[in-house]
């Protein structure tokens, strides 16, 4: 009876240090996840009176941002400001006349502007508008980027279709297709064209629209595929945010979205509707996030 009662001791005891060991492993790997990083947006400034502010863009060279003002819509109201890093509004109207300017791309000295039914060409050195570009079929020119061979593409969003300014001027439709579901946000990440899908429409009716994916397109073979494997929002803004992952904005949501490369998203910023074409220094950990109903252009750390 002895014996028997020792031998049942034991292995009451080896079971429960296996289930205490079990439990103690389990605590940490949920301490674990819960530890893992996150990214968070923190508001450091905002830059006012901004009527109807749509994209903003870094020159690093003269340290300064481009915001692109659509005003009032109406023909020749709208303009590009320039505004300081620390956010003073330096000159609400450094270029004027536009119509209704929305993306932009810097090439060498040259500042290009999506305006309605023009591509326009601008001096960075003096404001002044030099060439403007466009087809007798274009329906609405939306956001702007540029690859490192200084070709400039830019959406036709409500033909779902992107234009093409080669480095020798010929302007042509590039590509189209229902498929990039009326592109609106472009970037050129070495040899891929980043797409951000607003959700596909024909009527002229982007707020009536579906929502759309996050895309990619060999620039060289015009393969297309879907980085979000479901539709994630109407998407404007896109921006790479570290090597494994891009920020992109939801404007009918007024969202910001991490978007990993393999397809998972995370949401970083619910705020009103107008999260337009947003900008990402890299180096220096700034989000620039125009609020297009809100007129004001906002400054965010990012961790």
């Amino acid at each position: 009876m002895k014996n028997y009662f020792m031998l049942s001791l034991a292995i009451f005891t080896l079971l429960s240090c296996g289930n205490k060991k079990k439990k103690e492993d389990t605590t940490i790997t949920e301490s674990a996840e819960v530890k893992a990083p996150k990214t968070t947006l923190t508001l450091l400034r905002e830059t006012t009176d901004l009527p109807a502010l749509e994209s903003v863009i870094f020159d690093e060279k003269r340290n300064v941002l481009y915001v692109s003002i659509q005003a009032d819509k109406e023909p020749g109201d709208g303009s590009i400001a320039t505004v300081s890093l620390d956010g003073e509004l330096l000159n609400l109207k450094f270029t004027s006349g536009l119509n209704d300017p929305k993306g932009m791309a810097i090439v060498g000295d040259k500042l290009y502007v999506g305006d309605l039914f023009d591509l326009v060409e601008i001096d960075l050195e003096t404001g002044n508008i030099l060439k403007k570009y466009t087809d007798k079929k274009v329906r609405y020119f939306n956001d702007v980027t540029a690859d490192g061979a200084g070709n400039v593409y830019v959406t036709d969003m409500h033909a779902s279709s992107i234009y093409k300014l080669d480095a020798n001027k010929n302007f042509t439709e590039w590509y189209a297709s229902p498929n990039i579901e009326s592109a609106n946000g472009l970037l050129v990440v070495g040899n891929e064209l980043i797409i951000g899908g607003w959700g596909y429409f024909t009527d002229g009716k982007a707020l009536d629209a579906g929502i759309g994916k996050l895309h990619k397109m060999n620039l060289e073979t015009q393969e297309l595929s879907a980085i979000t494997p479901d539709a994630l929002g109407n998407l404007d803004g896109v921006q790479v945010l570290d090597d494994n992952s891009y920020i992109v904005s939801d404007w009918k949501e007024g969202k910001v979205f991490k978007v990993n490369k393999d397809g998972t998203s995370e949401e970083l910023l619910d705020t009103e509707r107008g999260a337009a074409d947003l900008w990402y220094i890299r180096d220096k950990k700034l989000l620039l996030l125009p609020l297009n109903k809100e007129n004001k252009l906002a400054f965010y750390e990012v961790n």
